[in-house]
């Protein structure tokens, strides 16, 4: 007679859930795996985790906010923020336009009889270059001022947006985390139930098999 417990799956797997499915849950989004071309586990690998061990609270947070759509969408909307910034101060330097010309000019050969004597006269070949640099500068435009703060309050309120996701995010997964700590540890208080059940089966078993008890 045995007594069977329910299988587990590694722990080192459950915490890689712990990582995305209990946040993609919570946050309504099931498609990280689907937008991001690498897997989690292939993201994990690249982080340089062992599968083979639990991970940590640490390698889980690291996880999802390098794979979860949020923190992704969060961070290339901060990227094109802070790009915006760029080109509206870009506006305020000075503006430099060179140009350059090159001639060549071909002259026909002439020529001039003295005294019965031919003798070229003008002809050949002329070059000319011209260069010219040419700048700008515009000291004050209200306008120009008004863009730059403009793209400075959407940098900063993208960095308030990134920010806020990556903490809803630690918050969650850390939930999550030891959430599945809790359970994991109920398991084990079930499996060593079973275990030492399993073990008073056996040594009846065994009494019954040398005759010290009656059979069942």
């Amino acid at each position: 007679m045995t007594l069977r417990s329910t299988p587990r799956s590694s722990t080192a797997a459950r915490m890689l859930r712990v990582a995305l499915l209990p946040v993609m849950g919570c946050l309504g989004s099931l498609v990280c795996a689907q937008q991001d071309a690498r897997s989690p586990e292939d993201v994990a690998a690249e982080l340089g985790y062992d599968l083979s061990q639990p991970l940590t609270l640490d390698q889980c947070l690291a996880l999802a906010l390098r794979v979860h759509p949020d923190m992704r969408g969060a961070a290339a909307e901060l990227d094109r923020a802070t790009a915006g910034v760029r080109q509206a101060r870009a506006a305020l330097w000075p503006t430099f336009r060179a140009s350059t010309d090159y001639r060549v000019t071909e002259q026909p050969t002439r020529t001039v009889v003295i005294g019965g004597t031919v003798i070229p006269a003008g002809g050949g070949r002329t070059t000319s270059r011209n260069t010219q640099i040419e700048g700008s500068y515009t000291v004050y435009e209200p306008s120009r001022s008004k863009s730059i703060r403009q793209a400075e309050v959407y940098r900063d309120a993208a960095m308030a947006g990134r920010d806020d996701t990556e903490r809803r995010l630690i918050y969650l997964v850390t939930q999550a985390y030891y959430d599945r700590l809790a359970a994991d540890r109920l398991t084990a208080v079930e499996e060593a139930a079973v275990g030492s059940a399993q073990a008073h089966v056996d040594e009846v078993q065994a009494r019954i098999d040398a005759g010290d008890a009656a059979p069942v």
